[in-house]
């Protein structure tokens, strides 16, 4: 078993989609301003897809129909890197260095930060 510097389990990436496989039901974590919101999810996989849908009523602005959320993940940094550029994520959580570049000319924008 390979731990991480927090003594977290590290988990390779059929691990993480067998255990996806798995379930159905999982919770997606967001900063919203300066705390933590949680919502519920259902999610299908497929392949190395990962189609989730928040359930009406599940957030602070349960008026709203529900909302379909698609998770991609690229095999290779060349090949994320490649789709950073293109714009293909709508949402991605990168690096320093690839938010330095990929701001520029993609149009990234952070909405987070690492606590000091």
């Amino acid at each position: 078993m390979k731990l991480d510097r927090n003594g977290l389990e590290v988990l390779d990436s059929d691990e993480c989609w067998q255990l996806l496989s798995e379930n159905h039901l999982g919770r997606l974590a967001v900063v919203a301003g300066n705390r933590p919101e949680i919502f519920p999810l259902n999610y299908v996989v497929d392949d190395s897809l990962l189609d989730a849908t928040r359930t009406e009523g599940s957030g602070p602005d349960s008026g709203e129909d529900s909302r379909s959320l698609v998770f991609r993940t690229a095999p290779d940094i060349p090949s994320f890197e490649d789709r950073l550029k293109k714009g293909e994520y709508d949402l991605a959580y990168m690096n320093p260095y690839h938010y330095t570049v990929y701001s520029q000319s993609a149009g990234y924008r952070a909405f987070a930060k690492e606590k000091d």
